[in-house]
């Protein structure tokens, strides 16, 4: 997935120039694998000449465009667990197919031993739709324990653009990133339940 991720990053020159530990450094809330580090529990690894320390995903964007790396300290590693039967997807949308600065990047992850399994570990993760990359919790519960079905891709939708509170800025508007965000969520456990 990572290596899916990374080919929706700017044009070829990027692509070929650029590092994950650049993008997480950057930290914009619109960083297109930021969000995939939050849904897969990643930890990042800094390295200064006072040693190395791990810092969670989850705790390293306090605030707009600010990291938990201290001045004197390098991204060393992104660690991102395997995890057995975990599965991951991710969406992107942006104005165009490269170049683009995502409006909305998702990702969404799960434990189950079969699509008609109750997901369990549900971990939805997005970009672009608030000061920080963040994952939101009140529809990683609508999804916790539940099967692929219309019924939840309905119901996870209408809790995800509840919850989020996205901004109006010159790439979008408030209203279409929650509507967006509703429909992506909605197509990718649609596309995992087959109907």
């Amino acid at each position: 997935m990572l290596a899916d991720v990374s080919a929706t990053i700017g044009a070829a020159q990027i692509q070929n120039r650029g590092t994950l530990g650049g993008n997480v450094a950057n930290a914009s809330p619109a960083g297109d694998t930021l969000p995939l580090l939050l849904a897969t529990d990643a930890e990042i690894v800094l390295s200064s000449a006072a040693g190395e320390r791990t810092v969670a995903a989850a705790d390293f964007f306090p605030a707009y465009r600010q990291t938990a790396r201290r001045e004197d300290e390098l991204v060393l590693a992104v660690r991102i667990p395997l995890e057995p039967e975990r599965q991951v997807r991710f969406r992107k949308v942006g104005t165009r197919r490269a170049q683009a600065i995502s409006k909305v990047v998702m990702a969404l992850s799960w434990r189950a031993n079969s699509t008609m399994e109750g997901w369990r570990d549900v971990r939805l993760a997005l970009g672009s739709v608030a000061a920080t990359p963040v994952r939101v919790s009140a529809t990683e519960s609508v999804l916790e324990g539940s099967t692929p079905t219309q019924e939840t891709a309905d119901r996870a939708a209408a809790a995800l653009k509840a919850e989020i509170q996205p901004i109006d800025d010159v790439r979008s508007t408030a209203a279409y990133r929650k509507a967006v965000a509703g429909r992506v969520l909605h197509r990718l456990i649609r596309d995992e339940g087959g109907w």
